[in-house]
């Protein structure tokens, strides 16, 4: 049995994964982070509300539903396109992520995740949120759209 050409080399390449998310703003001001059970373990990773994108979604509309799943929230005013970016996965070295983030805003105030892997969702001050990001790409990211929001 032989493999098929090139298979080396695809293997060293990392599978993109498509996913979308949102920076959320509640009329405060403060900004929606989640955190993210690790594996068996009872620590956290935090990062805003964010996942892969399914077969036949709109990127806003995968957005929307990461949104819901982690945080319970639903009513969400689109305000912009903040950008994308891309980093490693956490859970897996072999697959990249290409996140693309949308501003959006929101009046709701409690939350009631459905996906209990993300059991927590809270409001942060914008200037706290990248010190509570636990990826260094989302931290980046988000320093670079803090001045999107205010805008």
């Amino acid at each position: 049995m032989t493999n098929s050409p090139g298979s080396e080399y695809n293997a060293l390449i990392p599978k993109l994964i498509e996913c979308a998310g949102g920076v959320v703003e509640n009329e405060h001001g403060c900004v929606l982070v989640v955190a993210k059970k690790n594996g068996k373990t009872e620590l956290f990773s935090w990062s805003i509300p964010k996942g892969a994108v399914r077969n036949g979604e709109e990127l806003e509309e995968a957005a929307r539903r990461e949104i819901e799943e982690e945080s319970g929230v639903t009513r969400l005013k689109f305000v912009r396109l903040l950008g994308t970016y891309e980093r490693n996965a956490y859970s897996n070295p072999k697959e990249r992520k290409c996140i693309t983030v949308f501003h959006f805003r929101t009046s709701e105030r409690s939350f009631e995740p459905q996906d209990p892997q993300h059991p927590v969702s809270v409001w942060v001050q914008p200037s706290q949120v990248a010190a509570l990001l636990s990826h260094p790409k989302d931290k980046e990211f988000f320093k670079q759209m803090l001045k999107k929001l205010r805008s």
